[in-house]
């Protein structure tokens, strides 16, 4: 029913919100969007020295992966940042660790592209937080909050 079909859409903006870090915690799991995204990716384009990948060797002859110890476990400025990627993010409790080797801050292609196509739904869907503000009172709730959207 149209009735369903609103509720999913508007639980799907939820979700989106969330990730955008605009719902509960107020962390952004996309890197380089929302409020205090993700600044060290397991990814690694956006860990390792433009030059280095896979098969590449540095001038010692060092692989970029994670037998060689490459990867720098912080952040670092001077590394390809993936923006837009979106990372695994927090565990069941919304903990989320900021660590390279946290698989929280794995960036995977299935990941950014689930978000993208629930993005480009909810566009098609023309789907506001407005139209959703008396759905459950979830939206209610969550904007009387404070939520940027």
């Amino acid at each position: 029913t149209e009735s369903e079909q609103s509720r999913l859409r508007c639980w799907a903006l939820f979700q989106v919100g969330h990730m955008v870090g605009s719902a509960a915690g107020g962390r952004s799991y996309v890197v380089g969007v929302g409020n205090n995204p993700p600044t060290v990716v397991q990814h690694r384009a956006s860990s390792c020295p433009i030059g280095k990948g896979t098969n590449a060797t540095g001038s010692a002859g060092q692989e970029c992966n994670w037998q060689s110890g490459f990867y720098p476990p912080s952040a670092n400025p001077g590394l390809n940042l993936i923006a837009g990627a979106l990372v695994a993010g927090p565990d069941l409790s919304d903990n989320f660790n900021e660590a390279r080797s946290s698989s929280g801050t794995r960036a995977t292609l299935h990941e950014t592209a689930a978000m993208l196509g629930t993005l480009a739904g909810l566009q098609a869907t023309d789907t506001r937080v407005r139209s959703c503000a008396n759905i459950n009172n979830l939206w209610l709730s969550t904007v009387k909050k404070g939520a940027r959207f």
